[in-house]
C-alpha cells in the first residue's frame, strides 16, 4: 500500500512543478494582454448599451475613459495626472474586439478593478465636465437610468397603489388630497428604497461578475493551451515517467524531497496572480509604515485597485476627522478673532487634497513594491527550478533539447512518435492546472503519516496474534 502511495505522491509532485510552469506562463499572457482591463471594460460597455442602447462606439470609448482615470486606474502606464500634456493625453480607443492580443498600448492603461460607486461617480463628472464628446455620452447614461424602473421598484409601486382603496372611504371633498398625499408617498418610498444610483450600482456589479467570468473562462483555455505546448515542448512521457517512479526507489525519494520543499512554500502564493501577488504587498507594506487607524485587512485574492480603495477610504477618513477636529479647535480657540477664525478656515483640508496626499503616499509604496516584487518572482522561479532539477526524469531535456535521440533524423522522429501517446497523456493531466495538483500533493502527504501508522499497528497487532 505504501509502495503505491508513494509512486502516486511522486507522479503529483512532478505534475504540481510542471504545472507552477504553465500557471506562470498562463500570468505573463494574461497581464501582457491587459486581459482583466479590456473584459472589464467590455462588460461596463456592455452595461451602458443596455441602459441605452442608441449607445455604439461610444460605450466603448465611455468605459475607457472611466478605467484609465488617474484615480482608478492600478496601472503603472496610465498617466497620474487630471491636466495631462497633449503628448500624454489619453485618447478615446477603439472597441474592443474578440481578440485579447488586439489593443494592448491603450488596454494597458486600464484599471483591472472598480467598484460600483467609482463608475457612477465617474459618470457624474464626466457628465459635468468640458469634454462635449465625452459629456453627452455620460449624461445621456444617467439620463436613461433616471427614467427607467426596476422590477422591485415596479412591485412596491403595485402594492402601494392597494392604499387606494382608502381613498375610497374618504369623503369626496377630500378624496383628492387622499390620492395625491399617497401617491406622494408612494413615489418618496420607491425613490429612497431604489434609487437611480442603486438600480446602476446593481448593473453595474452583474457586469464586474460576467467580466470575472469571462476572465477565468479565457485563463483557463490558455492554461489547456500552454499545457499542451510544455508537454510537447518538454518531450514529457506520462507513461514513461509513471514506469520510472514505479520501479526507481532513488526516483521516488528524489521526488519525496522536492514535495517537502514544494509544500514548504507559500502555498497561498503559488496560486495567486501577478497583481494579486502585487496587491499583497502593497498591503503589508502600508500597514508596516501608517499607524494602527489607518491599517487595512486583506487575503490573498484581492487585486491591487481594491487594497487601493481600503486604503484610500481609511486615510480619507482618518485624515479628514483629523482636519476637522483640529480646524474646529482652531476656530474655538480663535474666540472672536475674525482675521484668526479666517485662517483657521483655510488651514482646512478638503477631502480632493487629502486624496492627492494618499495618491503621493500609495504611489511611492507601490512602485517600491514592484520592484521587490520583481526580486520575489526571481527568486521564486530560481526555487522551482531548483525543485525541478531535484527530479530524476528532467522537466526540460537534458543535452540538444531532444529527450529520445536516434542514430539518424528518421529513428528520431519514430521514437517522438511512440512516445506521443504518453506526451498526450501528460498534456491532459496538466491542463487540470496547478490549485488542483497543488491541493491533491497536500491531501496524499498528510494521509502518507497516518496510512503508515495504521498499517504498523496491523503488523503490531498480527505479531501479538501469533
Amino acid at each position: 500500500m505504501l509502495p503505491s502511495l508513494d509512486v502516486l505522491i511522486a507522479l503529483v509532485t512532478y505534475l504540481s512543478l510542471s504545472s507552477l510552469y504553465v500557471l506562470i506562463i498562463v500570468q505573463m499572457i494574461s497581464t501582457a494582454s491587459s486581459l482583466r482591463g479590456k473584459n472589464l471594460a467590455n462588460a461596463l460597455a456592455l452595461t451602458f448599451q443596455k441602459i441605452n442602447p442608441g449607445l455604439t462606439q461610444d460605450a466603448h470609448a465611455l468605459a475607457q475613459r472611466i478605467l484609465s482615470d488617474p484615480l482608478l486606474s492600478d496601472s503603472v502606464n496610465a498617466v497620474k495626472d487630471h491636466n495631462p500634456t497633449s503628448d500624454n493625453a489619453l485618447r478615446a480607443m477603439p472597441k474592443f474586439s474578440g481578440d485579447v492580443l488586439a489593443g494592448l498600448a491603450p488596454a494597458s492603461k486600464l484599471a483591472n478593478a472598480i467598484r460600483p460607486q467609482e463608475v457612477y461617480a465617474a459618470l457624474e463628472k464626466l457628465a459635468s465636465g468640458s469634454d462635449d464628446a465625452i459629456k453627452a455620452v455620460a449624461t445621456s447614461v444617467l439620463e436613461k437610468v433616471a427614467a427607467s424602473t426596476s422590477p422591485k421598484s415596479r412591485e412596491i409601486t403595485d402594492k402601494l397603489k392597494a392604499l387606494t382603496q382608502i381613498a375610497d372611504a374618504a369623503a369626496p371633498s377630500v378624496k383628492a388630497e387622499v390620492l395625491k398625499g399617497i401617491g406622494e408617498a408612494s413615489a418618496g418610498i420607491v425613490r429612497d428604497i431604489d434609487s437611480p444610483k442603486e438600480r446602476f450600482e446593481s448593473l453595474c456589479q452583474s457586469a464586474q461578475d460576467r467580466a470575472e467570468q469571462w476572465f477565468r473562462t479565457q485563463t483557463r483555455g490558455f492554461t489547456i493551451g500552454a499545457s499542451i505546448v510544455f508537454a510537447c515542448f518538454c518531450q514529457i512521457d506520462g507513461l514513461e515517467l509513471f514506469h520510472l517512479m514505479n520501479t526507481s526507489p532513488a526516483a521516488r525519494e528524489a521526488m519525496a524531497k522536492a514535495s517537502e520543499k514544494l509544500l514548504a512554500a507559500d502555498a497561498a502564493a503559488l496560486n495567486q496572480s501577478g497583481d494579486q501577488m502585487l496587491a499583497a504587498q502593497v498591503a503589508g507594506a502600508w500597514n508596516s509604515t501608517f499607524p494602527a487607524d489607518l491599517k487595512i485587512t486583506t487575503d490573498h485574492t484581492e487585486t491591487l485597485e481594491q487594497v487601493r480603495t481600503r486604503a484610500k477610504d481609511a486615510s480619507t477618513k482618518t485624515n479628514l476627522a483629523a482636519a476637522k477636529e483640529a480646524t474646529a479647535k482652531a476656530v474655538k480657540d480663535a474666540g472672536g478673532d475674525a482675521a484668526r477664525k479666517k485662517t483657521a478656515g483655510a488651514q482646512a483640508r478638503s477631502v480632493a487634497e487629502l486624496e492627492q496626499d494618499f495618491e503621493t503616499k500609495f504611489a511611492a509604496i507601490e512602485t517600491a513594491q514592484r520592484s521587490a516584487l520583481t526580486e520575489l518572482q526571481g527568486k521564486r522561479l530560481n526555487d522551482l527550478k531548483a525543485m525541478s532539477e531535484m527530479a530524476s526524469y528532467p522537466i526540460f531535456p537534458p543535452g540538444r533539447w531532444w529527450r529520445w535521440p536516434g542514430q539518424s533524423t528518421g529513428s528520431s522522429f519514430f521514437n517522438a512518435l511512440c512516445h506521443l501517446p504518453g506526451v498526450a497523456l501528460f498534456a491532459a493531466l496538466l491542463t487540470l492546472g496547478a490549485p488542483f495538483w497543488f491541493n491533491m500533493l497536500k491531501n496524499l502527504s498528510s494521509l502518507r503519516p497516518a496510512l503508515a501508522q495504521l498499517i504498523g499497528q496491523e503488523k503490531e497487532g498480527e505479531t501479538k496474534k501469533k
